[in-house]
């Protein structure tokens, strides 16, 4: 897979699963649980963002029967750690 450059709310979306997650990479994370982690008027874009970062492998989605749920992938924790955010 190539590395590409994330936008910036890409990386504020991946950040907010990280952090929703609390860093666990196997934890899966509900589309509500991300979104309220943003402003009102940011949350419509969350799913939009989330399904691009699944295309390119930064996040996993699933879907169950209650919606779909995400989990931040090994790539996806590379990214935020090259933010310098977290450990």
């Amino acid at each position: 897979m190539h590395r590409r450059l994330l936008s910036e709310t890409e990386l504020a979306v991946l950040l907010a699963l990280y952090d929703a997650a609390r860093g666990n990479v196997d934890v899966r994370v509900s589309l509500e649980e991300i979104a309220g982690r943003f402003r009102k008027d940011y949350r419509g874009y969350v799913a939009e963002v989330l399904s691009g970062l699944a295309r390119h492998g930064h996040v996993q989605e699933y879907r169950t029967a209650d919606g779909v749920t995400y989990r931040i992938a090994g790539v996806g924790v590379r990214k935020v750690r090259e933010l310098g955010v977290v450990r």
